[in-house]
């Protein structure tokens, strides 16, 4: 089962990415740490016989490997966007880490870097999980110059939040703690529809702790076979609108044992939703 939330770092190089993640992991956060480029490292180890150490270290990333006459990021940002994104397609390292998500056993997951427009909006599309992307902009970062198409495509990706990375490493520490707090990754309330996908919502604490109180009644209603909401929209999309304060009735509609209409049914889930319409409403 995918991850339930994914947590997607937009930064340039230098901009603290990696402190950013290595902080959540010291907080004690359960989480699985993706990257788009972690199959780049592999194939740039075994092409260019690095260390994981020259990949990581970033004096030794930046510096110029003697032996091939070009810095290890260089390598990096060649193999991974000239010779794969050009030549197999630029979704080629989306499909990589799809793979990989599928397999995720953790409720989850920080991408560590995204780059591309196309990265995020993969991320924010992916069925079963909710995503946010955070952009962590530092003053000047290693990267700011950097006009390759990794580096300068980053500054187009529309973002949900931004960190500023104006302080110590320890400050940049504190923040993303913060921000996780704030984002409440625990109670990232799911739905398991009829077709097995999972959709989540993230929703204001008052609207979310009455979801939580009317989880396993809405279960009941939304796991029964050939189920479909009200005008074929989907649950999530359903708490979409509650969330932006429309009201509009809940319910779903099934084919009848007797004739071949399809007739509403009224279920007991239906009160709760139609008290979360209102809830979310009354916030307004």
């Amino acid at each position: 089962m995918p991850p339930h939330f994914i947590v997607g770092l937009v930064a340039r190089k230098g901009a603290g990415k990696d402190t950013f993640a290595n902080a959540v992991a010291f907080d004690g956060t359960a989480f699985a740490r993706f990257a788009f480029a972690d199959p780049i490292k592999a194939a740039c180890r075994a092409v260019f016989l690095l260390s994981e150490d020259d990949l990581e270290d970033r004096e030794k990333k930046e510096a110029i490997d003697e032996r091939w006459g070009v810095s290890r990021r260089s390598m990096m940002q060649i193999l991974g966007t000239e010779c794969v994104r050009a030549n197999f397609g630029e979704e080629h390292w989306i499909k990589h880490l799809q793979f990989r998500l599928d397999a995720c056993t953790s409720d989850v997951a920080i991408v560590t870097d995204v780059r591309f427009e196309n990265e995020a909006r993969f991320l924010r599309d992916y069925i079963g999980s909710c995503a946010v992307l955070i952009r962590i902009a530092r003053p000047v970062s290693d990267g700011a110059t950097d006009e390759h198409a990794s580096e300068s495509a980053i500054d187009a990706i529309t973002c949900d939040m931004t960190i500023a990375n104006d302080g110590t490493v320890q400050t940049l520490q504190k923040k993303a703690i913060a921000t996780l707090m704030k984002l409440d990754l625990g109670h990232c309330v799911t739905f398991t529809m009829a077709e097995h996908n999972v959709f989540g919502y993230m929703m204001k604490p008052d609207v979310e702790e009455y979801v939580w109180h009317m989880y396993d009644k809405m279960q009941q209603a939304i796991q029964n076979e050939g189920l479909l909401l009200l005008d074929n929209m989907s649950f999530r999309d359903f708490v979409n609108v509650c969330y932006k304060y429309t009201s509009q009735r809940p319910g779903y509609v099934h084919d009848s044992d007797d004739d071949d209409e399809e007739q509403y049914e009224e279920t007991e889930a239906d009160d709760g939703l139609r008290r979360l319409a209102s809830l979310a409403e009354s916030e307004a």
